[in-house]
């Protein structure tokens, strides 16, 4: 594996950092975490962004169950920032999950900037682009308080990228104390209909 991390000087921005190991075949393990360098509390979130080519699918999938005992409760939550809008053309709802899918329009890539997010309560967020759908698996905490209205998965388009993202529990932190955050990815080896069959069903939850 390899490590890689920023050593601030005491006192200034978060210092952070990154362990990568594999653990199998197409399937690595990514450890983040989050220092602490000021003189004083903070309050932090480990934030792990993937970038990804253009012309790719970006899924984020919600719970089709019930919550609950009896489906009493609200179940899905979708987040939009304040420059999303409804009728993005990359932005699709189905059933079972969230989709961002790259647009381009007459002039070339649509160059403006969309970002959903909603809890992983499924434990993954996946992309799909030519062959490959990588899965990022990453744990959603109901005991704990995310930023971002709850959105511990998002994905953000814009132009030639698009952004994977899974994002940790708030933590408060004293001087020197880290925020940890965890994801393991897969590489599935599939055409665009096994990529739809494998979001689209249970076989990737957890």
């Amino acid at each position: 594996g390899v490590r890689l991390d920023t050593r601030p000087a005491p006192g200034s921005e978060p210092s952070r950092e990154i362990e990568i190991c594999v653990i199998g075949p197409e399937r690595f393990r990514f450890d983040y975490r989050v220092v602490n360098r000021a003189e004083r509390p903070q309050r932090l979130a480990a934030w792990a962004i993937t970038m990804m080519k253009p012309l790719g699918r970006a899924f984020l999938p919600v719970l089709t169950d019930d919550f609950d005992e009896g489906g009493f409760q609200g179940q899905r939550n979708i987040v939009l920032w304040s420059y999303s809008r409804n009728e993005d053309p990359r932005y699709f709802v189905h059933d079972g999950a969230l989709e961002v899918r790259s647009a381009v329009m007459a002039d070339g890539l649509l160059d403006a900037p969309f970002k959903i997010g909603t809890s992983m309560r499924r434990g993954w967020a996946a992309h799909y682009r030519e062959g490959l759908l990588l899965v990022k698996y990453a744990a959603h905490d109901e005991a704990r308080v995310y930023a971002d209205m709850g959105a511990s998965g998002q994905v953000y388009s814009h132009g030639d990228f698009t952004e994977l993202e899974s994002l940790g529990p708030l933590t408060d932190l004293d001087p020197g104390d880290v925020a940890e955050h965890h994801e393991d990815w897969a590489i599935h080896l599939v055409d665009e209909a096994g990529a739809e069959r494998l979001v689209f069903s249970d076989e990737l939850d957890r």
